[in-house]
């Protein structure tokens, strides 16, 4: 559906069932909790970060320096550790280039029609406790997919660079929802394709249930029923693969 109003001279109206906005080649899922590992190109842009540990309590504005010129648009999804941080502000682009409404999932999606090599992308999170922030913010695909173009319409991945590092950006997010009765979604980002085991333990250390599989680069899930694992209360779950590991808890009720 398209409105056209022009001039406006006087007061108007509009009714949209929804608007997506600010989507740069219309792959952004309009279902949030769908995942996305599309195939990427040869090429990466990177946005470099300069590394800091943040104490508890600490407010620090983060910015997104990106490296190439030649880049005239790009999108992605910036995970962050929502345990760890709290986002108080963004900045840097004009608010609608922003999407703010998975903050509570440990995301913000961001897109750009318009990139230039001046521009910074700005972020302020308060810790909610000691972390490091290499290990708590990555680039993903899971709400929109991470990719940026060229002028002449050439396809390039994106990635963090850490202190001139480039990160894996590997990570493991916290299962939604959580609490849980009845089934539970546990997203994990892969730097590459691989091998990656899936472990979910009591506070015994008891293990509970096991899951095994070859998983694409990019986002990737996993659907936990609790049937599945026949316990209740605080629970850990771990990711593993050849070269990284990650865990988190979650929360089944009665």
């Amino acid at each position: 559906m398209k409105v056209t109003i022009a001039p406006l001279q006087t007061a108007s109206s509009a009714n949209f069932v929804g608007v997506k906005i600010g989507d740069v080649n219309g792959s952004a899922k309009a279902n949030n909790l769908v995942g996305d590992a599309t195939e990427r190109s040869g090429g990466t842009i990177v946005f470099d970060v300069q590394d800091a540990k943040l104490k508890a309590g600490e407010t620090r504005t983060v910015e997104f320096k990106q490296r190439m010129k030649a880049i005239n648009a790009y999108q992605f999804t910036m995970n962050f550790d929502k345990e760890a941080f709290e986002v108080v502000s963004v900045g840097g682009l004009n608010e609608s280039n922003f999407g703010l409404s998975l903050l509570s999932q440990g995301a913000i999606t961001l897109s750009n029609e318009a990139a230039t090599a001046e521009q910074v992308i700005t972020v302020t999170f308060k810790a909610k406790e000691a972390v490091q922030l290499s290990s708590a913010i990555s680039v993903g695909s899971n709400y929109t997919a991470a990719e940026a173009y060229t002028v002449s319409g050439d396809k390039y991945d994106v990635a963090l660079s850490f202190n001139g590092t480039i990160a894996g950006n590997f990570q493991l997010l916290q299962n939604q929802p959580n609490p849980y009765n009845g089934k539970t979604v546990i997203g994990f980002v892969l730097p590459e394709a691989s091998n990656a085991t899936m472990t979910i333990f009591d506070a015994t250390g008891r293990t509970l249930k096991v899951i095994k599989g070859d998983y694409a680069k990019g986002y990737n899930e996993i659907v936990v029923e609790k049937g599945e694992i026949n316990a209740v209360g605080i629970l850990s779950y771990r990711l593993t693969t050849s070269s990284h590991s990650a865990t988190k808890q979650m929360i089944v009720t009665e």
